[in-house]
């Protein structure tokens, strides 16, 4: 279900931290020191894994992944791959994640309700960045972007306490510490970001949530060093910048044939609607849409690409002058479970027999999109080659209402695929670059909503070369794993 945000005093921070060619020291503003997020109390175990390490720093560690058997010498384009774990346990990016490859290394954040992480990958390893300021924004997505030099910049909801808890905040790195910048202020409400991006001039876009002010959301725009703006953009789904630069929206709205994604001004459909049922539970078309990119894109680029999550498969769609372009790609359906949830089944209690699953396809909207500086559309996905016993179990409240519920899986032997395809502009199909077997993907705890903004798995793109930020699980627990890639 779409999340809900309370009422608090609450304000919005952008982090640039300067990972590659230093910022302008000449920005006025309040130099904020101290290392990362603080913890907080002891997080629950999930399926396999450890709950956190109770009140205290969060701690992380860092190793180096292998990829050897699936992508051997020196014709593999990955060129880092590391799986981070923290102290969290099972909570750790349960906000969903982002990454950036940065000139400098690759970036990842993500954050829960024990804190809040911004980590520099490379390929040894990785290592927290000392005094990343956002260190309050809870269980809400850490967004980010880049400058035009490839510099890295971070927006996020400071939810509670800290300093500027009600302000809209720009935040740089002019060499020590972070300078904070106030962009707005808000004394009641929120301003959950939803989008962020720059544009190949330097133009920073900021979309933000005002709820229960307003319905409306706004676009807070910025050129480098200059004032910002404030323009109310509507109660649209996402935002982003087209192949020009050019802000735009993308929506999705009920057809006669179904549910259908749309986007701009005036709104025209992009890709085949999907069977729509107004009774059904969960996102009723799930889908992702490609950045706004802070350096120049090929003229052949079209204006944004997006990928549509269908039952039969992903759709891969962009504008085509009045219609649009599309193709399905092969081998990414959604699974066919073999086992009911208990919640659809009768007899509560008695519960169900155990039942082997064995589906295979794309869980948890474990999918993404970005585009390269050639104007390629990259996809990244999991696929899940299901294999477990599924227990229905029965649960009781203080010893005469009970129920069955779904009990944790057993007998578990997933095999889960990461899959990165590369499509040209004007191409008629997809083409893999890379396949690679890891863990499956994590979604305890996992935030979901209908924009998308808690993310499980995330690709991002800078020039030629690409991120890939997954939420993972093993028998240990959580973990992140990130890989760069250079093709």
């Amino acid at each position: 279900m779409m999340r809900a945000y309370a009422l608090f005093v609450g304000g919005l921070s952008i982090a640039l931290l300067c990972v590659a060619g230093g910022c302008d020291d000449s920005v006025e503003g309040r130099v904020v020191a101290g290392s990362g997020g603080a913890g907080a109390s002891g997080g629950p175990g999930g399926q396999g894994g450890e709950g956190g390490q109770g009140a205290g720093p969060v701690t992380c560690s860092f190793e180096v992944a292998s990829h050897e058997d699936a992508c051997p010498g020196a014709s593999c384009p990955i060129v880092a791959d590391v799986e981070v774990r923290c102290t969290e346990g099972m909570l750790l990016g349960s906000a969903g994640i982002r990454v950036v490859p940065a000139p400098a290394g690759t970036y990842l954040a993500t954050s829960s309700v024990m804190a809040t992480h911004f980590f520099e990958i490379r390929a040894d390893g990785g290592r927290p960045v000392d005094g990343f300021p956002l260190k309050f924004i809870g269980h809400a997505p850490l967004l980010l972007a880049q400058d035009t030099d490839g510099a890295v910049l971070a927006v996020a909801d400071q939810r509670v306490g800290g300093p500027n808890a009600e302000s809209l905040m720009l935040v740089r790195t002019p060499g020590v510490g972070f300078t904070m910048e106030a962009i707005t202020t808000r004394e009641v409400g929120t301003l959950s970001p939803l989008d962020f991006e720059v544009n190949a001039s330097g133009v920073r876009h900021v979309w933000n949530e005002n709820a229960p002010l307003s319905k409306d959301n706004s676009l807070w725009t910025s050129p480098p060093n200059g004032m910002w703006s404030e323009s109310n953009v509507g109660t649209r789904d996402r935002f982003t910048l087209d192949a020009s630069g050019a802000p735009v929206w993308i929506g999705r709205h009920v057809t006669d044939a179904g549910i259908a994604l749309q986007y701009g001004d005036p709104p025209k459909d992009l890709g085949t609607p999907k069977p729509y049922d107004p009774n059904g539970l969960g996102n009723p078309l799930p889908y992702r849409v490609t950045h706004g990119s802070p350096m120049a894109l090929d003229p052949a680029a079209p204006p944004i690409v997006a990928v549509l999550q269908h039952d039969e498969g992903l759709r891969v769609v962009w504008p085509d002058g009045d219609s649009f372009g599309e193709i399905l790609v092969p081998e990414t359906a959604v699974p066919s479970y073999v086992c009911p949830p208990a919640s659809e089944l009768p007899g509560n209690p008695p519960c169900a027999p155990d039942c082997h699953e064995t589906a295979t396809g794309i869980e948890h909207e474990a999918f993404a999109v970005t585009r390269t500086q050639d104007g390629a559309a990259w996809l990244a996905w999991v696929v899940h080659s299901l294999d477990y016993v599924h227990v229905y179990a029965e649960t009781c409240f203080e010893g005469n209402l009970c129920f069955c519920d779904d009990g944790p899986p057993t007998d578990v032997k997933t095999k889960s695929e990461l899959v990165l395809a590369r499509v040209a502009p004007g191409a008629s199909q997809v083409e893999k670059v890379l396949t690679l077997p890891i863990d499956r993907v994590s979604a305890f705890n996992y935030n979901v909503d209908f924009r998308g903004e808690a993310r499980l798995v995330d690709v991002r793109a800078f020039g030629s070369e690409i991120a890939v930020g997954l939420r993972l699980e093993d028998d240990k627990g959580a973990k992140l794993r990130v890989l760069r890639i250079k093709p």
